[in-house]
């Protein structure tokens, strides 16, 4: 009887200091399991990876990606903290890594991926996909650094947004962040990246642009309902919000001083061709004449056509679709 009681104590005290609940089921019953025995709070994870159960009340890190081309797959499991301390889910110089259909809630950060390898080099092929990052105390969902061509797509930030440095030819694409005072927050070093199709949305910024974004192309994205501003651009010159024909949804754009052709983000950057849907609706006039959405001509801008809006006071309609003024219309100073 002493020897069972003395087992159970120890068990109790491995559980404790790996932080783990000790009244955790998917623990108690061994449901998720790896390579190297079962998975809990502050779990290793080596090779491939697929939670079974929920992992819940973690008192410190959820899970750790301890080697490289290990992939860890939730199957839409919850990781959860108990002490609103630590980080759900983290790597530290690991490449080609993949973590997808997780639902990471209540830790300080959601997500932390640093890279720099003893090498000199950045980690290469960080994949964070299909996830649900909400709640985090710090409201950072997802913090990256050092990460070289690696992707962040179809996830949602919830009540939490991204702050992203030194990531270098990646993708943002197809994520949703809402509900966060930075949506998404762009460091140091955010170069030579496509960001594409994600929405921004209810949060105090959209998108804050600290520092250099060089070759960084930013397209086919959708910016609205955000409290202060849809987005603050200190990065300078060398960006893109463009790419031809594709440019951004502003929710905005009519008050912007670009308006009705371009979206004026600061004084070096402009979205030359910004999405018109959700502004008036497709083969609809603006109050902003001879603007015209039509998505034929122009699937996403834009575009002129006087014939159907006409022009403002003063001008009238050229073939092409835009106005020009009336000669003898602007004012002349009188003769004395």
């Amino acid at each position: 009887m002493k020897k069972e009681a003395t087992i159970l104590i120890l068990l109790s005290i491995i559980l404790i200091v790996s932080g783990c609940d000790a009244s955790d089921p998917q623990l108690s019953k061994s449901l998720n399991k790896g390579d190297r025995g079962p998975i809990g709070c502050g779990s290793g994870i080596y090779g491939n990876v697929t939670l079974s159960a929920d992992i819940l009340n973690c008192n410190g890190d959820g899970l750790i990606m301890a080697e490289d081309y290990a992939t860890l797959d939730c199957a839409g499991h919850k990781i959860t903290s108990a002490t609103n301390n630590n980080i759900g889910i983290r790597s530290w110089e690991k490449s080609h890594i993949t973590i997808k259909n997780c639902t990471v809630e209540g830790f300080w950060h959601g997500m932390k991926f640093v890279g720099y390898t003893e090498t000199g080099e950045l980690s290469t092929n960080v994949i964070v996909q299909n996830n649900i990052i909400r709640d985090s105390i710090s409201n950072i969902g997802l913090m990256t650094n050092y990460l070289l061509d690696s992707q962040v797509s179809n996830n949602k930030f919830e009540n939490n947004g991204l702050y992203m440095l030194r990531f270098h030819e990646g993708e943002f694409s197809y994520n949703k962040v809402q509900g966060s005072f930075e949506g998404l927050s762009i460091g140091y070093q955010f170069l030579d990246n496509k960001v594409f199709n994600n929405i921004f949305s209810d949060n105090m910024f959209g998108m804050r642009v600290w520092n250099n974004a060089a070759g960084t192309q930013f397209f086919n994205n959708s910016f609205f309902s955000n409290q202060i501003m849809n987005v603050e651009d200190k990065g300078g010159a060398g960006t893109d919000w463009n790419i031809s024909i594709w440019g951004n949804y502003w929710d905005d754009f009519s008050d912007n001083q670009g308006y009705p052709d371009y979206y004026v983000l600061s004084p070096w950057n402009t979205d030359y061709s910004p999405i018109c849907e959700g502004i008036i609706s497709q083969n609809q006039c603006s109050e902003q004449q001879p603007a015209y959405c039509d998505y034929d001509l122009s699937p996403y801008g834009l575009v002129d056509n006087c014939q159907e809006c006409g022009c403002p006071s003063g001008e009238r309609c050229l073939a092409s679709g835009s106005c020009t003024r009336i000669l003898g219309t602007h004012n002349v100073p009188e003769q004395v």
